[in-house]
């Protein structure tokens, strides 16, 4: 009699690999282009201090963007970060996005055994997006201030807009 080596059960109420992907390379980085753009686009005076505080949290999703990278465990990049915050932004957007990238799907969603101590890399990974949601909601906040329209620009392809002519002409089926 062969014994067949138990496989880690997979956690369901994690997400899978290709959907967090997903969300870095589209909604979540389209999101805080947009929320940087809004902030530094507007040139009224006496905005410092609510660009300063925008900036401030632009730089935590960066952070926290490095510790998803990091929460892979796969070989970071070498180098620095560029000093300008959009290029810190985007160098974090896509370094995440590579280090997710380089993960197994059929291990990421695997418990650790429970004779490791550690807790599994998804765990990790998607406390990581928990926060880095929770920030970019914190920035859209302090976006409002400056641009209180940026809820509308930042949902747009959420809800699309009806199509200008509703009583266009429909094709007749026989």
């Amino acid at each position: 009699m062969t014994l067949t080596p138990i496989s880690p059960e997979i956690m369901r109420h994690i997400p899978a690999l290709p959907v967090l992907q997903e969300l870095i390379r589209g909604d979540l980085r389209r999101r805080v282009d947009i929320l940087w753009l809004s902030a530094h686009s507007h040139t009224r005076p006496g905005l410092e201090d609510s660009r300063r505080a925008i900036d401030h949290q632009l730089n935590s999703i960066a952070h926290w963007l490095d510790r998803i990278a990091d929460a892979t465990h796969v070989a970071r990049r070498s180098g620095h970060h560029p000093s300008d915050l959009k290029g810190r932004l985007d160098a974090a957007f896509a370094q995440a996005g590579e280090a997710l990238a380089m993960l197994r799907d059929d291990d990421y969603r695997r418990r650790t055994p429970f004779h490791h101590f550690d807790r599994s890399r998804s765990e990790s990974i998607v406390g990581a997006f928990v926060v880095l949601g929770c920030k970019i909601e914190k920035a859209i906040e302090l976006v409002e201030q400056i641009d209180p329209d940026i809820r509308f620009k930042v949902n747009e392809s959420i809800y699309p807009t009806m199509p200008a002519r509703i009583d266009a002409e429909l094709p007749v089926t026989a």
